[in-house]
């Protein structure tokens, strides 16, 4: 079940910093994509949230929250829509996270639980 709960939590984690991301990286035409405050407001939620949900002690997604409190820390959203070089710098740091996210997410989901050999079957 904890290793269940820490798939989750990353996944999650992995869902928001990819649209993060994918929102701050300009658009197919090369033009600026819309960027709502929301999606800023649901990853402060989840890492103001991350220590009471973290029930499996995940000590590696532990270290990723502390990554992303420490660069979201008074980000301002009005800030990302004006600024290119900060929307820029934020959309690679979250993609570097995103990546980061999907190795954590790939060994968790390597590890398989063995029961031994079934015996008795009919």
């Amino acid at each position: 079940a904890y290793e269940e709960v820490k798939l989750v939590l990353r996944e999650t984690l992995r869902q928001l910093t990819a649209e993060i991301a994918a929102k701050l990286a300009p658009g197919p035409d090369g033009g600026v994509r819309i960027f709502r405050n929301s999606i800023l407001e649901r990853l402060a939620g989840f890492l103001s949230t991350f220590d009471m949900r973290n029930i499996a002690d995940d000590g590696d997604l532990e270290k990723v929250v502390r990554k992303l409190r420490s660069m979201t820390k008074g980000l301002d959203p009005e800030r990302l829509r004006e600024m290119d070089g900060l929307r820029t710098d934020i959309a690679q740091k979250m993609a570097s996270v995103t990546g980061q996210l999907d190795r954590l997410i790939e060994t968790a989901s390597a590890r398989h639980i063995s029961f031994g050999p079934l015996t008795g079957a009919a």
